[in-house]
């Protein structure tokens, strides 16, 4: 178009114009949409107290990083384990209580437009040594709160009973955007019984998505239930899904 725009008679030389300036105006948008995008930066070697702000700074608590983070940043985890550490309902306030439901609902919850990418080297120190390896480097969210959990050969698990009911919670609106890529899911038990609400979605089952639970609108009635007009949009890019249970979707529920 260019090029066409180039050779052609006058007319068609302000339209390159209108071109330059439209890509000029297209360049300053895109300039200001990196600049005020955040990268915050979680190793499970980090300090409680770590900024974030970059891999020798970085925090040990994912969810603290999730919290502080907005539409558009990034939160980047290096490889090693997570275990969450406060619920869907009060993910500002990290729980230190002894009541086992309680303790049973923490979960990672994530927030809407923030891309949280793991597959990161465990003894990274500067983005220079930045290698996305979700394989090479597993990143695992669990669950198993005791490390005790038991996979037998006739496919059950033991010593989960203080699990996590959900290892991660999605609750939006369809309007609502998710990125998740590069982790290892395991440790969920969604034998609950309740239902909770979060962000103001209402109905969030603890019986179900013991790996990733992911709640739309509160409608119960799933037979009017519509793709775009109901679930937020959800990316979940190379990610592992392995020791996981529920009464409903052991891995992954859409409900």
């Amino acid at each position: 178009i260019i090029l066409k725009y180039f050779y052609d008679n006058n007319f068609n030389i302000i339209q390159m114009k209108k071109l330059n300036y439209f890509f000029s105006f297209l360049c300053i948008l895109l300039w200001f949409n990196i600049q005020s995008q955040t990268i915050r930066y979680v190793k499970a070697t980090g300090s409680p107290t770590g900024t974030g702000a970059s891999w020798a700074t970085a925090s040990n608590d994912l969810q603290a990083m999730i919290n502080v983070s907005s539409s558009g940043d990034i939160v980047k985890v290096a490889a090693g384990t997570y275990k969450p550490n406060r619920t869907a309902v009060s993910p500002a306030q990290v729980y230190t209580g002894s009541d086992s439901e309680t303790k049973r609902r923490r979960t990672f919850l994530l927030k809407s437009g923030v891309n949280i990418i793991g597959g990161y080297p465990a003894n990274i120190t500067n983005t220079a040594a930045e290698k996305y390896a979700p394989i090479t480097n597993k990143t695992i969210l669990s669950g198993d709160f005791d490390s005790n959990d038991v996979f037998s050969s006739n496919v059950r698990i033991s010593g989960n009973s203080e699990n996590a009911y959900n290892v991660v919670t999605i609750a939006g609106n369809p309007n609502e955007a998710y990125l998740f890529k590069g982790f290892h899911i395991t440790g969920g038990n969604a034998n609950g019984t309740s239902t909770i609400t979060v962000n103001t979605v209402a109905g969030v089952s603890l019986a179900q998505g013991g790996g990733i639970n992911i709640r739309g609108r509160s409608s119960q009635n799933h037979s009017s239930y519509s793709e775009t007009a109901d679930f937020p949009k959800v990316t979940l890019e190379n990610c592992v899904f392995y020791r996981n249970s529920a009464q409903f979707g052991g891995a992954v529920r859409f409900a």
